[in-house]
């Protein structure tokens, strides 16, 4: 899985794994107005959520065993018909659930998670792990042993609950700046906008993106070119050169014919090297620079995409301009 999220300008409306449940939250009042079913395609394991895939080489054994157990669950017919019955049974519970996480902890990201619950025969939640490990995920497990689930159709029944946000905004213009602070489990980018460029917190918030860039006057969804920073953490061990090479080996994998090309590195402010690579071509759609560097453990991506090689020619330089005027810091060192 890439470390960085390569995403054509269309939003996500599916999880092909488990269930999901889907919460609708107006961000400054932070609170949960309604939450809806999506319509998943069940019984179809082996296709990881976003938020595990993407760290799936650093799950905890666990976990990953869980994950195993609940999939193995999904292969069942009787295991189909016990998660298509969790969306009706759990929802009541778990949207008066989230609206408490919110209002305790205001702050809270509403980045996607997934719940992994292993239920007994009398539906009573006997272990619970979620991942990643952000607080309104651990305030839902923590409060998950006081839910009563379906009777499920055996013991100690390991079940997967994919839990993503759609941010809907009064007003889109409310959430824009010209500089903002991304945040990651140790380090954050402070980072401000190219001229005529805005910086939007709340559109790509349902892709794991809380630091998304469009020009003035254009949108996330919508948007020709768009930009943004993806921070993750690195394989143990891992330096900068092997994380590009294996994100630019994935990449060549599922595009064989793609043209990679090096450019000059950008140093930040900070005084952080930024390795560049460009990738189009050979099936895939868009033009595609991307920016990499370490700060301990973490790999953090600067992104431009656009849908065609003009606006990539022309706002290139607005990459390397915002990767060069960004500050990289340690994230206990960004609070007083």
């Amino acid at each position: 899985m890439s470390h960085q999220k390569r995403i054509k300008k269309a939003n996500i409306t599916n999880i092909k794994a488990g269930a999901c449940i889907f919460l609708v939250s107006a961000l400054g009042l932070l609170l949960i107005v309604s939450l809806f079913w999506l319509e998943p395609a069940y019984g179809q394991p082996g296709n990881l959520s976003p938020q595990l895939a993407q760290l799936d080489s650093q799950l905890p054994e666990e976990i990953k065993a869980a994950l195993k157990a609940a999939e193995d669950n999904l292969k069942l017919p009787e295991g189909k018909k016990y998660d298509e019955a969790l969306g009706p049974a759990l929802a009541s519970d778990l949207n008066r659930i989230m609206n408490e996480c919110l209002q305790t902890d205001k702050a809270s990201s509403l980045q996607p998670f997934t719940v992994l619950a292993r239920v007994s025969l009398e539906g009573k939640v006997e272990k619970v792990y979620v991942w990643p490990e952000i607080s309104i995920a651990t305030c839902l497990k923590s409060a998950l042993p006081g839910i009563q689930f379906p009777e499920p159709p055996g013991p100690s029944w390991w079940t997967k609950i994919d839990i993503r946000f759609q941010v809907q905004a009064p007003n889109p213009e409310d959430f824009q700046s010209d500089g903002a602070i991304a945040y990651g489990s140790e380090a954050a980018v402070l980072v401000s906008s190219p001229d005529g460029w805005v910086i939007d917190n709340v559109s790509g918030v349902n892709q794991g993106l809380h630091c998304v860039m469009y020009p003035e006057g254009s949108s996330w969804e919508k948007g020709n070119e768009v930009m943004y920073i993806n921070i993750s953490l690195c394989q143990p061990g891992e330096t900068i050169e092997e994380s590009v090479a294996g994100d630019v080996a994935r990449f060549k994998k599922n595009y064989p014919e793609a043209i990679i090309n090096e450019l000059e590195p950008v140093v930040t402010v900070s005084g952080e090297k930024v390795l560049l690579r460009t990738f189009n071509g050979g099936g895939y759609e868009n033009y595609e620079a991307v920016g990499y560097t370490r700060f301990k453990n973490s790999l953090i991506c600067y992104v431009l995409t656009s849908r065609d090689k003009k606006g990539f020619e022309t706002n290139l330089a607005n990459l390397k301009k915002m990767i060069a005027g960004s500050i990289i810091m340690e994230m206990g060192k960004t609070k007083e």
